[in-house]
């Protein structure tokens, strides 16, 4: 998987998280019709994911477009990607924070 996200097609936004939960190793567990497939931790993301932020406000603010209040950043892949087939049930259970679901269409 690449670092920028360009693997990622989409993404869920969920309801928003005081910034009092440790989010520096989470694990995370991403399951296809319900079984495991991808175990991870957002320590994998630049060892704590506050790291990508930091280095992604760099980036905007020496290119004279510095991030701005409620833009959404990815911070990056905890785990290797896996491809999804048409039909497939997708569930992603980020601990602590909550999970999300889909289904890959026809």
């Amino acid at each position: 998987m690449v670092a920028d996200n360009s693997s990622s097609s989409g993404f869920v936004v969920g309801p928003w998280h005081a910034p009092d939960v440790d989010f520096s190793n989470l694990g995370i567990v991403v399951s296809f019709n319900g079984s495991p497939v991808l175990v991870g931790s957002t320590a994998a993301i630049l060892g704590h994911p506050l790291r990508s932020l930091v280095a992604a406000a760099r980036f905007a603010a020496e290119a004279d477009e510095p991030l701005q209040p409620g833009w959404i950043v990815m911070a990056g892949g905890a785990s290797h990607a896996e491809a999804l087939q048409p039909g497939l049930y997708v569930e992603c259970e980020v601990q602590n924070l909550g999970r999300c679901s889909f289904t890959v269409a026809e």
